[in-house]
């Protein structure tokens, strides 16, 4: 019961004071951002790197590289902040995009894309670079939005995603694997023979049939035949397959756990799910044997029964989620989905994309088990749908957690445009928890 106080007193408002930019677009007509990275350094010291892509990249300065798949120009930028994200310096530029930044002891890496993987190391906190190498993982074209790397027993994990599409418009996820890069924890990761990757996984709509996902409404439209432009009901894109897409690599360390494994053995991939609703992310379990071999295959539940999804607020779309040793929680940042039930004809013009599509409001959740989600609040909102934040990624720092994400709105073009990279702060992130 709310008792004394205005309705103001008792309104949900952001957690985080009002956004800062990290970085501008130049142009925002030709040049597009996207793909934020960020991360912590003990001093306090935080780090972002972007993407810039567009025909307007051609005409900026420093090194530049073209996407593997059309032949489009981009580049990567790296900003520091040394005032906990009020102000940002241009550190680097870097020819590939896609790209997260992580730190591995004292060592902080940059892992992306251009055609093949390429990295980079910084020793000095992100001031100067070495020079970039590649990770040839062979044949095929790799994508993967930037995600986490974990530090688990004495290795080093990380997920991607090989394209197995034969080409046609519209495959999206569902023509998407993964693929596992490991490496052991103190080699020199710019090393391409430090790493090791499995065999690609199966697509998620092998793993799980689209002809046994009846009664919770997967897939939620009919699917469009690859090539075709329209569906849904109205003017909406639905060629989309049931796939995933970001994934993440975590590790269930409670050991009271349905699905943690006493032998040290099995981790989990979590990702966003394309399904044309709300609020499922997909779910897969990954498993060493005694070898070294990996597979990776679907969980099950006590029943025997399998699970390709999991409840996850926001999993529809772009989300990132990191586990705090300190808490021992998971801590989530994703989109909002408020109203994903209207009828496709009836979304107001400014609503682009399907139902399920809303882009404007970030939130923060945390969960002892990846499956159960608590609401800590609101993190930023845009002005209704004319104002997107989407594409979060987020680090711990000491006790606050930042997160950096896209900005834009439905003027810059396509769902989802981009022309800022935006920072928000939420001091003292754990106190939210009960």
């Amino acid at each position: 019961m709310r008792t004394g106080g205005t309705v103001n007193d008792w309104k949900v408002v952001p957690l985080a004071p009002a956004a800062i930019d990290v970085f501008k677009s130049p142009d925002p007509a030709t040049v597009l951002l996207g793909n934020p990275s960020v991360v912590a350094l003990p001093g306090g010291r935080i780090l972002v790197s972007l993407d810039l892509a567009g025909p307007g990249v051609k005409r900026l300065p420093g090194p530049k590289g073209r996407m593997a798949s059309s032949g489009h120009w981009l580049q990567g930028k790296v900003l520091a902040s040394a005032d906990k994200g009020q102000t940002w310096v241009p550190k680097f530029d870097f020819p590939f995009h896609e790209a997260r930044l992580f730190r591995v002891g004292g060592i902080l890496y940059l892992l992306g894309l251009a055609g093949e993987f390429r990295i980079m190391k910084s020793a000095d906190g992100g001031e100067s670079w070495s020079r970039m190498e590649e990770l040839a993982l062979g044949e095929g074209e790799y994508v993967q939005p930037p995600s986490n790397i974990l530090c688990a027993r004495d290795q080093i994990y990380a997920v991607v995603l090989k394209s197995v599409a034969a080409g046609g418009k519209g495959e999206g996820g569902r023509s998407l694997v993964p693929v596992i890069l490991r490496a052991r924890q103190g080699s020199d990761l710019t090393n391409r023979k430090s790493w090791s990757w499995s065999e690609p996984g199966k697509p998620l709509h092998e793993l799980a049939p689209l002809g046994s996902m009846d009664f919770f409404g997967v897939p939620f439209f009919p699917l469009q035949e690859a090539g075709a432009d329209r569906g849904g009901g109205g003017r909406r894109v639905v060629t989309r397959r049931i796939g995933w897409d970001a994934l993440h690599i975590v590790e269930i360390k409670d050991s009271h756990h349905t699905w943690h494994d006493p032998r040290g053995r099995a981790l989990h991939i979590v990702s966003r799910a394309e399904t044309h609703r709300s609020n499922l992310a997909a779910l897969a379990r990954m498993v060493e044997d005694e070898t070294g071999r990996i597979s990776i295959g679907l969980e099950t539940t006590p029943a025997g029964t399998r699970m390709a999804f999991v409840p996850l607020p926001g999993g529809n779309l772009k989300f990132d989620l990191a586990y705090d040793d300190e808490s021992k929680l998971f801590w989530l940042a994703s989109n909002l989905v408020s109203d994903s039930m209207t009828r496709v004809e009836k979304l107001p013009p400014d609503r682009k994309g399907l139902p399920c599509d809303e882009r404007q409001r970030l939130q923060l959740h945390f969960s002892r088990n990846l499956v159960d989600w608590c609401f800590a609040g609101c993190l930023d909102s845009g002005a209704g749908a004319k104002e997107w934040r989407h594409s979060c990624r987020l680090a711990i720092g000491g006790s606050d957690l930042y997160v950096v994400c896209c900005s834009g709105h439905p003027g810059l073009g396509g769902l989802g445009y981009t022309d800022r990279i935006t920072f928000h702060a939420v001091p003292g992130f754990r106190e939210l928890a009960y």
